[in-house]
C-alpha cells in the first residue's frame, strides 16, 4: 500500500526533502460504537461488509461515511494499512503500525473534511478496541494532527548534509513535544535513523570533489586538518548518541536523573559545539 503522507527525505543530486502540513481541524466525536474487549483484528480491506458492520452501531453521519468509504472513496477495496497495535491484553503499545493506520485514513483529506475522517477513526477504534485503548488512540490521533500543522523554519538543502541534520533535529524536537518521547520514537525512530545514516555517509564523499593535486602544500595541510577535525567530531557525536540511548532506556533512572544525565552528556562538548550537539541529539538547548 502506497503511503504518500509518510515524511520522505532523500539525499543526492536529484533528491529533495519534503515536509508537509495538514489544515487545522479539531476531531469531532461520534456516537460511541460498541466496544470489543478482545484484542483488535483488522479487516483485510474497505468493503461493503465493513460498512454494514459500522452502520449497526454508528450514528447516521457515521453510517453515511462508512457507506461512502466502502463504495465511492479512493480507498474502496484497498487493504487497510497498519494496525491498532495492541498486546494480548488489549492494551495499546507504541508501534509504527499505528502511524501507518493514521496515515492510511489521512489519505482521505481533500475528499472529506478532517472532522469526518476523525469520526471515522474513532468509530473504527471503538469497534475494535477496549474503551481505554480507543480513548488513547484518539488522544494520539489529535496530537498527530497537531504535529502535521507545525511550521518548520529550517531550510533543507539536499546537497548540504548539515542542513538536513539541522532540519531533522528541529523535527525531532517537535515530534517529541507533540507525541512524547516513547510514541515519537515508535513513529519516527526508524525513519530518523535512515536519514541520519544518509547524512553521515555523505560527509566523506564531499572531499572527493576536491582535486588534491591542484592544492599548494598549505591548502592541502588545511584540508587534511579539517578532515581530521570532522572525523573527530563525528566520532564524538556517535559516542554521545550511544550513551544517550543508554540513558534514555535505563529503567533505574527517574525523570530528574535522566535529565541530569543528559545535561552531563552535553558537557563533553565545548561552548559552540554544545549547542550544535544538543540540536543533533534532540536535547534541550544548554
Amino acid at each position: 500500500m502506497k503511503r504518500p503522507l509518510l515524511v520522505i527525505v532523500a539525499l543526492g543530486c536529484a533528491a529533495a526533502a519534503v515536509w508537509w502540513a495538514y489544515p487545522s481541524a479539531a476531531p469531532s466525536p461520534t456516537t460511541p460504537a460498541s466496544k470489543a474487549a478482545a484484542p483488535a483484528t483488522d479487516s483485510p480491506s474497505i468493503s461493503a461488509s465493513q460498512a454494514s458492520a459500522g452502520s449497526q452501531t454508528a450514528s447516521a453521519p457515521g453510517q453515511a461515511m462508512a457507506t461512502w468509504l466502502a463504495q465511492d472513496s479512493p480507498l474502496r477495496g484497498s487493504s487497510v494499512d497498519g494496525s491498532w497495535s495492541v498486546n494480548a491484553q488489549g492494551q495499546l503499545v507504541p508501534d509504527i503500525a499505528l502511524r501507518r493506520r493514521f496515515d492510511y485514513f489521512l489519505q482521505l483529506l481533500g475528499q472529506q473534511p478532517i472532522e469526518r475522517i476523525s469520526a471515522l477513526v474513532q468509530t473504527q477504534a471503538e469497534q475494535a478496541l477496549s474503551p481505554a485503548a480507543a480513548r488513547e488512540v484518539m488522544q494520539l490521533w489529535r496530537r498527530y494532527l497537531e504535529l502535521q500543522q507545525v511550521k518548520f523554519s529550517t531550510q533543507v538543502n539536499p546537497q548540504d548534509p548539515q542542513s538536513i541534520s539541522a532540519a531533522l533535529a528541529e523535527r525531532q524536537i517537535a515530534r517529541r513535544s507533540a507525541l512524547g518521547r516513547v510514541w515519537a520514537d515508535a513513529f519516527y525512530a526508524q525513519e530518523e535513523a535512515q536519514i541520519l545514516q544518509m547524512t553521515q555517509a555523505s560527509g566523506p564523499r564531499s572531499s572527493t570533489l576536491i582535486d588534491r593535486s591542484t592544492l599548494d602544500p598549505a591548502a592541502l595541510a588545511r584540508l587534511v586538518q579539517e578532515e581530521a577535525l570532522q572525523e573527530q567530531w563525528q566520532s564524538r557525536l556517535s559516542e554521545a548518541r550511544v550513551e544517550l540511548q543508554r540513558i534514555n532506556s535505563a529503567p533505574e533512572l527517574s525523570d530528574l536523573q535522566r535529565q541530569q544525565a543528559q545535561r552531563a552528556l552535553l558537557q563533553r562538548f565545548s561552548g559552540e559545539e554544545r549547542v550544535r550537539a544538543a540540536a543533533l541529539l534532540a536535547l534541550p538547548a544548554p
